[in-house]
């Protein structure tokens, strides 16, 4: 299914001044963001958002390199044109160098840097792609094929947002929707899941409106890692109804990753940390993932030292025979008079001590 043709462009020669950057950008674009109207594209404070937000994208190289050449316009800037305004077109592809050649103009004018005439007047005028086909989201598939896979990467939800577009919007399969912007189908689907998944949490009455695209990387990364997660499993993931069928357990998850405590952190402060110590606690130690879940206060910090604790234990009954003895030689080495001078070390010793004493004798009892 061709969503792009070739005869939808005109190669046209433009003035950087008719030229707008894209408020709508799918960079900018988070699960909260309301489009701005063509109408408003022109209007200098949208534009001036525009610029900030684009200016963070790393376009200081860019600068110095038109600075030092020219533009030269290899990959073109493609545009459409801006509804009921006469010769005004807005960016599809190429924001980056058009913030670029709009900063150099202004620092010209401004006196702030020097350019050579001919640089000047690549800036000013140059030929642009203007597309005139009738896509709604063309600037979603254009940019999406260019840099999901190319070479400003967009982050997982903006990729899993137009992987959504073709394939539910645009009636694509899965593999048909990969292939058009340049990924793999597996890492395709587990985008879709993610996305359905993530779609759903947003609906949530209790944490819903408190989610953001960053945290996706928590749906991406520790849910839909790979097929069959431990955390699907637990959620109940359907992928038939696209939706996880445990909401209870779904509502006590997004808790986890929003609810901040009184130092500023939540539960589960990282989606890597949380794939790996989570997924592990549900398949290998239920019971202490049972302890976390009921905890109100536990930390994803404390889970991982539990099971370090349990990994670390000796296995076989020669192992435990070799541990009880490193014991007995840290004990022969205990530096008493050293500690005996500490009055808070001393305290600390005699409980400890108390303690081993206690275990030692629980076990003498059980060896009779």
């Amino acid at each position: 299914m061709a969503i792009l043709d070739l005869h939808d462009f005109e190669e046209r020669e433009l003035t950087l001044e008719s030229v707008f950057l894209d408020p709508n950008n799918p960079r900018f674009i988070s699960t909260n963001t309301k489009l701005v109207s063509d109408d408003k594209i022109t209007d200098s404070q949208t534009q001036k958002v525009c610029m900030e937000k684009i200016t963070e994208y790393e376009i200081k190289e860019l600068k110095d390199s038109i600075k030092s050449i020219g533009f030269l316009p290899i990959d073109k800037i493609v545009v459409r044109p801006i509804k009921d305004n006469v010769d005004k077109y807005v960016v599809l592809e190429g924001n980056r160098r058009i913030a670029a050649l709009k900063l150099l103009k202004e620092e010209y004018y401004n006196g702030e840097v020097n350019l050579d005439e001919s640089i000047l007047n690549s800036i000013l005028r140059f030929n642009a792609l203007v597309y005139v086909g009738r896509e709604e989201d063309i600037e979603w598939i254009i940019q999406g094929v260019r840099h999901i896979s190319g070479p400003k990467n967009w982050k997982p939800y903006q990729q899993a947002k137009l992987l959504s577009k073709l394939v539910d919007e645009k009636g694509m399969r899965i593999s048909e929707a990969a292939e058009t912007v340049g990924i793999g189908r597996t890492t395709a689907a587990r985008l879709l899941r993610s996305y359905y998944g993530y779609l759903q949490a947003e609906k949530n009455e209790e944490y819903g409106d408190q989610l953001n695209a960053d945290k996706f990387s928590f749906f991406q990364e520790a849910i839909f890692n790979k097929y069959d997660t431990p955390l699907q499993i637990w959620l109940e993931w359907s992928d038939d109804e696209r939706i996880f069928k445990n909401l209870e357990r779904l509502n006590k998850f997004l808790s986890w990753i929003l609810v901040e405590d009184e130092s500023g952190s939540t539960r589960l402060p990282r989606s890597v940390d949380t794939r790996d110590v989570l997924n592990k606690a549900i398949e290998r130690y239920p019971d202490l993932f049972r302890k976390f879940e009921q905890s109100e206060t536990q930390k994803l910090a404390n889970l991982q030292n539990e099971i370090f604790k349990v990994e670390d234990r000796p296995q076989g009954l020669n192992e435990w025979l070799r541990e009880l003895n490193s014991l007995l030689a840290i004990l022969e080495a205990f530096p008493i008079m050293k500690i005996k001078t500490n009055p808070e070390e001393k305290h600390t010793a005699k409980i400890v001590t108390k303690r081993i004493l206690e275990t030692a004798e629980e076990i003498l009892k059980g060896l009779d």
